[in-house]
């Protein structure tokens, strides 16, 4: 229960410090976005924190979306977002599916038709399932950033690793129309030296239909973005979900690890590794919409939920495997290293682990410790101590000071984020009458439950892994069916304007259009071969085709 405090204490200070979590950048944001949200916001704007030199770069994306089965009217939302970016021509846009996905050529076909005049280049991968790799995330991005950029290079238009910033998304993620100008404003801020080595990251909303979610779901997903901003990010642990990165960084790490499932948790580990030092996270002052836990069902997504949280605890002890590892071969500095195991056991194991199953021992155990006499506690006693404070006393400042110092600041925190997207959630709060309001006191009044739920998932995974092995760390993609039905709601939450393909146009599409592989209207899948990879950019400084150590 101290632990819990403490860490509460730490959160709320970060969360109010505006040095260190950039407050007025945010508040700053919220008044530009509100101002403009219907006009494309002018160079100066973007600039106007940025010296005359830096001013003259010119800044290349490459955006990375991967996916499996997923909806296509889900990731053409996601597109969407981002072929509606201020700074879309100046984007490479990467959609990575599976060589598994069903119709991937069918899929290919419909977002080259939609998409391939909306960036500066529309590319497509399909990844094929390889000897060693572990199916998911990690392994896909792996393959779309080096297959798309050997492509580049082989038709003659190599990316510039210093000025190139490579992004990486998921399929439901919803981004506000000056993401990537904000992302180009914050790089540039650095320090010319400094601006290479760091993750760029944005605050991460959950909040796609969260109205609609059970208190599992939200609860989870408030917590989450509060423990990110107030803790994760400032303590640079790792990134979460939607995150940038220089390509020259990339480069020097070796890509992504194709080995292991949690690709935004082991990211930092493995840029550690790849420059030897702690890598520095800097917070972009703008929400990202990102898509929770969801089900048909009540149930299905309370099975949803804690499958989740299942295979977020044993990515992370698989991480805190290749952490020990790397630190014990002496692959990065001792002190970053020990800094960063501090933070990290921390946080995974015992703020997400241990504090909620301690916490719910502590509420039966104070009444009966504060209960005991001074022959019973060897002379010491509570009560003869502190006369004036009782056992439930005692347990109600506990409890209340949690709830009014963290989950309160939560909601609120979850709320402005919601006002500066511009997102309604007409069956929680006032909006929703007597039963919305009434919804909205349960789901803060749970947060405390919830995570006593989520450190005792968290432990049966644990145990489960200490039994089994690695064996059970294989990636298991999460049921999105359930968000499609909203996605046109979503693309009006951000004022996208343009909607969805219609299934005809997309039938069409299909009908009256060939893959062409020798153009930019393609699938790569087959254009290159795994022994191509090695060296492929004159400039680069990793070998692409090393050896992943587990």
């Amino acid at each position: 229960m101290g632990s819990c405090i403490l860490c509460a204490s730490i959160l709320q200070c970060r969360l109010l410090d505006g040095g260190n979590l950039h407050v007025e950048d945010l508040w700053r944001e919220w008044k530009e976005y509100n101002h403009e949200k219907h006009e494309i916001t002018t160079h100066h704007t973007i600039t106007n924190a940025v010296d005359e030199e830096n001013q003259s770069l010119e800044i290349t994306h490459l955006c990375i979306m991967v996916g499996y089965k997923e909806p296509m009217d889900l990731i053409c939302a996601s597109v969407d977002s981002i072929a509606n970016q201020t700074r879309a021509k100046s984007i490479i846009m990467v959609v990575g599916l599976e060589e598994r996905t069903p119709d991937y050529e069918t899929k290919c076909i419909q977002l080259h038709a939609r998409y391939g005049d909306k960036f500066k280049l529309f590319l497509s991968t399909v990844h094929p399932q390889k000897a060693g790799e572990i199916a998911g995330t990690c392994s896909n991005v792996n393959w779309a950033i080096r297959e798309s950029t050997t492509y580049l290079r082989d038709r003659g238009s190599p990316l510039d690793p210093t000025v190139t910033i490579i992004t990486k998304c998921d399929t439901d993620t919803i981004f506000v129309p000056r993401h990537f100008q904000v992302l180009e404003r914050e790089f540039l801020k650095q320090p010319p030296e400094e601006r290479l080595a760091c993750m760029y990251q944005s605050v991460l909303c959950y909040n796609i239909e969260m109205d609609q979610r059970i208190v599992f779901a939200r609860v989870t997903g408030i917590l989450r973005t509060f423990f990110m901003c107030g803790f994760m990010i400032p303590c640079n642990v790792n990134t979460m979900s939607i995150y940038s990165i220089s390509l020259q960084l990339a480069r020097q790490a070796g890509y992504w690890h194709p080995s292991y499932q949690m690709e935004d948790i082991i990211m930092n580990l493995i840029l550690m590794n790849g420059i030897g030092k702690r890598v520095p996270i800097v917070l972009l002052p703008i929400p990202t919409l990102s898509g929770p836990t969801s089900g048909a069902t009540y149930w299905q997504e309370f099975t949803e939920w804690r499958l989740q949280v299942r295979r977020w605890t044993i990515g992370a002890a698989e991480v805190f495997h290749y952490y020990v590892t790397k630190l014990l071969r002496g692959n990065f500095e001792i002190k970053g290293g020990l800094n960063y195991g501090f933070v990290f056991t921390w946080y995974y194991g015992i703020m997400l682990c241990v504090t909620g199953v301690f916490g719910l021992c502590s509420m039966w155990s104070l009444p009966a410790y504060g209960c005991m006499d001074s022959s019973q506690l060897g002379g010491w006693g509570l009560l003869d101590t502190f006369p004036w404070i009782s056992p439930t006393t005692g347990m109600v400042f506990f409890f209340g000071f949690q709830y009014m110092f963290v989950y309160a600041t939560a909601f609120a925190a979850d709320a402005f984020h919601r006002s500066i997207i511009g997102i309604k959630e007409p069956t929680l709060g006032f909006a929703g009458g007597i039963v919305g309001l009434s919804r909205s006191i349960l789901h803060w009044l749970s947060s405390h439950p919830v995570l006593w739920a989520y450190s005792v998932v968290e432990l049966f995974a644990i145990v489960e892994l200490a039994f089994r092995g690695r064996k059970i760390c294989a990636h298991i993609p999460t049921n999105k069916d359930s968000l499609m039905a909203n996605a046109c709601k979503r693309t009006s939450i951000v004022d996208m304007g343009t909607g969805f393909l219609s299934r005809d146009l997309m039938n069409d599409a299909t009908e009256n259009t060939r893959l062409d592989l020798s153009s930019d209207f393609f699938s790569l899948q087959d254009s290159i071969s795994a022994h191509d990879f090695v060296a492929s950019d004159d400039d680069i400084e990793s070998d692409d085709n090393q050896s992943y150590e587990a």
